[in-house]
């Protein structure tokens, strides 16, 4: 146990503990602030594009910060953004599949989020094959959320926002 604490391993386990209360105060703060900017600006897309390409280098600053203040402000800040922006997403998808009932887009899209998981699992165990380092997925994981932020700049607004908009 004095080796694996003197590598700093006891260290970074407390560290990614701590990371991961950061990360889910984060998403509970991000949860109610994101979809209430969204709704303020009557937009949907800009604020989804955003919290994307935000999200982009804090999942990368968090795998490779070198201090705890850094790594809990990236874990904090991952969290806001990538929790925050998933009710904006749901009411997003909502409102562009109307008339079907919000139910059952609502379903469809958590199947999609519990089958990323899969992909998140996947990674997890890509990390045990090359030796134990969160590296890789992480790199992985950003490079998954890049190619999504760009994807998400040919999202169409909201026909339900273009109607506030207009109507306003």
């Amino acid at each position: 146990m004095n080796l694996l604490f003197a590598c700093g391993f006891d260290r970074r386990r407390r560290i990614w503990g701590n990371a991961r209360k950061y990360r889910s105060l984060g998403g509970i703060v991000g949860s109610v602030v994101v979809p209430a900017v969204s709704d303020g600006l009557q937009r949907r897309k800009p604020v989804v594009v955003t919290a994307v390409l935000l999200a982009v280098p804090c999942s990368l600053r968090l795998i490779l910060g070198h201090s705890f203040s850094l790594e809990a402000t990236c874990a904090f800040a991952m969290g806001f953004f990538v929790t925050g922006v998933a009710p904006v997403t749901y009411q997003y998808g909502a409102e562009l599949t109307f008339p079907v009932p919000e139910g059952t887009s609502n379903g469809v899209f958590a199947l999609f989020v519990q089958a990323s998981g899969l992909l998140i699992v996947l990674m997890d165990s890509l990390r045990k094959t090359l030796g134990n380092s969160y590296v890789p997925s992480f790199v992985g994981l950003s490079s998954l959320l890049l190619v999504i932020a760009i994807l998400s700049f040919t999202m169409k607004e909201s026909p339900e926002m273009k109607r506030r908009t207009l109507g306003a």
